[in-house]
């Protein structure tokens, strides 16, 4: 019973270091790619956070990671509409990440990972875009206007999604296999797998 109830205090604390690692890297990159508009490589960590530790771990770091970008940022304060879109949004995309790691499975080819991840990139991309164009037309009373907000961003959108589908594309599967084995995952699988057989 004690080595069982240190395994889960152990696995704890585990997940409340890897999800403060995983939302420092992604806030570090916010900040420093901030002056690149709609370049960025928040979307694509969260999301790997989610994949390799999971839908709950994943969707907390892109509410930390957000939040805190968004609370304090280089382009000025938080507006309320905006922030929640985007808190909102980044929390899915690690959450997406977390429901993927059942799609992209261990015998998927690299090229089968490559393409899944750059349609899932566009497509968190898009969904992300025109939720905080959503939210900025209804801060500035345009909501009946909001197609033509969205005209007025298409060049910004269209450069956020093309680089979000070539990052997710190109990074993800040598990213999440480097990981797994730097981070000795499949063994952390292993291992808990054959303590949850000893229990049952």
């Amino acid at each position: 019973m004690a080595a069982s109830n240190n395994l889960l205090s152990t696995s704890k604390s585990k997940k409340i270091s890897i999800t403060a690692v995983f939302a420092s890297m992604a806030l570090a990159s916010a900040y420093v790619l901030s002056t690149i508009p709609n370049i960025e490589l928040m979307s694509f960590l969260v999301f790997i956070a989610g994949y390799l530790y999971g839908l709950s771990i994943g969707a907390l770091v892109g509410l930390i990671a957000m939040g805190i970008y968004a609370a304090w940022n280089p382009w000025g304060g938080p507006i309320p509409p905006i922030f929640v879109a985007q808190v909102g949004c980044m929390t899915f995309i690690g959450a997406v990440g977390g429901l993927a790691s059942k799609i992209f499975n261990t015998s998927a080819s690299d090229s089968e990972k490559m393409l899944g991840a750059a349609a899932l990139g566009g497509t968190l991309t898009i969904t992300y875009d025109l939720a905080t164009n959503y939210a900025y037309a209804l801060a500035f009373g345009l909501a009946k206007q909001f197609i033509i907000v969205l005209i007025a961003g298409a060049w910004f959108s269209l450069m956020h999604v093309i680089s979000n589908t070539l990052i997710f594309g190109l990074l993800f599967a040598p990213v999440s296999k480097t990981l797994r084995n730097v981070l000795g995952l499949d063994g952390d699988v292993k291992r808990e797998n054959r303590w949850r057989e000893r229990r049952s």
